[in-house]
């Protein structure tokens, strides 16, 4: 039994290194021409399918398995943005486009 555990243990380390979290931080540029958290983003791993979402401020933070993989930030209102990354990073910030919004008809 005890060998079993090791050799499993030995069968996921691999997966274990190279698996990173990546934090971050999505804005827009406002009108003043300031950064400005954007909240509600959802952020996708193309890769290993893992999902993430931006809080209030605009953080978050989503674990990438091995690289390369390219991470697609999308939502309502904005344009979607994809982002390749090759190599671990320490932080990641997303600037969100304005996209095409529903405007009201009189």
């Amino acid at each position: 039994m005890k060998k079993e555990i090791i050799v499993l243990f030995l069968c996921f380390l691999p997966l274990l290194l190279f698996s990173q979290n990546i934090k971050g931080k999505v804005i827009e540029i406002n009108d003043d021409n300031k950064p400005e958290g954007v909240p509600g983003v959802i952020i996708k791993s193309k890769v290993n399918k893992t999902l993430a979402k931006s809080d209030i401020n605009g953080d978050f933070e989503i674990d990438l398995g091995l690289y390369p993989d390219t991470l697609i930030f999308s939502n309502l209102g904005f344009e979607t943005s994809l982002v390749y990354v090759d190599k671990p990073l320490e932080s990641l910030v997303v600037e969100m486009k304005t996209g095409n919004q529903l405007t009201e008809s009189i």
